[in-house]
């Protein structure tokens, strides 16, 4: 005869049963969406571009400058610069009665330098270049005996330089260049190579 009793406790042992098997199924749902949610976040990581990362594509200033010198007022000052340094920006436009040509240089170790080549401006437009600072010296560079005279700006202690925390700007014979960076090293390594190398488009002493 069948103890009325065990009926109850085996129906409870069917329900806990079934109750962890349900338990399972839930962890191993989760467990998967979980591991699908790590893919996407992984897969997103990985063709997104980030922020700080270097996303702006080389470009090749001596190509441009030989494209634009055809048009240009005259002769463009054209960094010769070894493997070492990539350009990212090379341009000529005119900006309201100024023509300038502009080459932004970056360095092996993030050094940016920006070459600003003026035709017709005077020594009002290389105040702006320099942010209205003072003259705080002057230099003279080149590889023979006739130099290139710079006038040199330290922007260094300014609250915000910005990319422009040393210039030195040189007058051409078509108006004036400007040479700004964030090292001074740097900045007279550009404007010592125009010198040596375009020394025939400066005015010399």
């Amino acid at each position: 005869m069948t103890d009325p009793g065990a009926a109850p406790s085996e129906f409870s042992r069917r329900q806990d049963k079934k109750r962890l098997r349900q338990q399972r199924s839930n962890m191993r749902n989760l467990v998967g969406s979980l591991v699908v949610s790590l893919g996407v976040v992984a897969l997103l990581i990985f063709i997104i571009p980030r922020p700080g990362g270097d996303q702006v594509p080389p470009v090749d200033w001596r190509e441009v400058a030989a494209a634009s010198e055809i048009s240009a007022p005259g002769a463009l000052l054209v960094p010769q610069l070894d493997e070492t340094w990539r350009g990212n920006r090379a341009d000529i436009r005119d900006t309201g009665g100024v023509v300038e040509w502009t080459v932004g240089l970056i360095g092996s170790g993030d050094e940016f330098v920006q070459v600003v080549q003026s035709f017709g401006a005077g020594p009002a437009w290389v105040s702006s270049q320099v942010r209205g600072r003072g003259a705080d010296g002057e230099t003279s560079l080149g590889a023979g005996e006739e130099q290139v005279l710079w006038t040199i700006f330290d922007r260094s202690g300014v609250s915000d330089p910005g990319n422009r925390v040393w210039s030195v700007a040189a007058e051409t014979h078509t108006g004036w260049v400007v040479v700004t960076g964030l090292t001074e090293a740097s900045v007279f390594l550009v404007a010592s190579d125009l010198s040596t190398n375009q020394l025939d488009l400066f005015h010399t002493q």
